[in-house]
């Protein structure tokens, strides 16, 4: 489950964090495809607060208080957390990873040259190796807008194309997307570079696709707003729904022995 908000969260941050504060309600519903399964998402943005979804999960997010609430349309369940709390489980696990790493370091003293130099390449840079953001060229209408491509490569383990638009601007505080995007950087050292590179992508995606490739397997998703809409929203699209069960936080056994 903690890969899933990882997910989620990540996304928001780069997609979000390079916006200006701009008033005004906003819906977007996306047609999306998930390893050939197609489903719909819709998120909304108003007053400083976001929700994002699909029929399955959903994620909402208070920039104000830095409260957010992740759900679980199928278990009736939702977990709640702050970015403080988010911060110290991250930074516990980067202790960790940085103690591994010099606790294989140490061990790979020990083996053959050539086994030592070909065991550095595959760590050196993790799997997905250094990430590498560039503009692409053109642009294409999506919703209406037009968009601008970005393509992102992750090594040889992942592929991904985003476009973004600038005309359109959720209201949303983007001091605290830039607290949560800098939240990412430390559980990101397996990408090395990915932090600075997420920074050169501008404006708000209204689709992405992507190419993950893992032990032999290829998964693919897709993502394409349909709609977008700057009617006023409900405000009960970011409470929890009734009924739901709330359940221990991702990062609550932060500290604990």
């Amino acid at each position: 489950m903690l890969s899933l908000h990882f997910r989620r969260l990540t996304l928001a941050a780069t997609t979000l964090a390079a916006l200006p504060l701009a008033a005004g309600d906003l819906t977007i519903v996306y047609k999306t495809m998930d390893n050939g399964k197609p489903g719909t998402a819709t998120d909304y943005f108003a007053g400083g607060k976001a929700s994002f979804g699909d029929q399955e999960h959903g994620t909402i997010l208070d920039s104000a208080t830095g409260t957010i609430t992740t759900l679980d349309h199928k278990k009736k369940q939702y977990t709640q957390f702050t970015l403080a709390e988010m911060e110290a489980s991250l930074q516990q696990a980067a202790a960790q990873m940085e103690q591994a790493r010099q606790q294989q370091e140490e061990a790979m003293k020990n083996m053959p040259p050539a086994l030592r130099e070909k065991m550095q390449k595959m760590t050196a840079g993790g799997m997905m190796g250094n990430v590498t953001v560039s503009k692409g060229s053109g642009t294409r209408k999506i919703a209406g807008y037009d968009a601008t491509p970005w393509n992102v490569s992750m090594g040889d383990m992942m592929t991904m194309q985003i476009w973004t638009t600038t005309a359109v601007q959720p209201s949303m505080d983007p001091g605290q997307f830039e607290r949560l995007r800098s939240l990412m950087t430390p559980a990101l050292k397996g990408l090395g570079n990915a932090g600075e590179e997420f920074k050169k992508i501008q404006g708000f995606s209204l689709a992405s696709s992507s190419t993950v490739k893992v032990l032999g397997k290829t998964m693919e998703t897709t993502r394409e707003a349909t709609e977008v809409r700057t009617s006023p929203v409900d405000p009960a699209v970011f409470g929890v729904p009734a009924g739901y069960k709330k359940t221990e936080s991702p990062f609550a056994k932060t500290g604990r022995k």
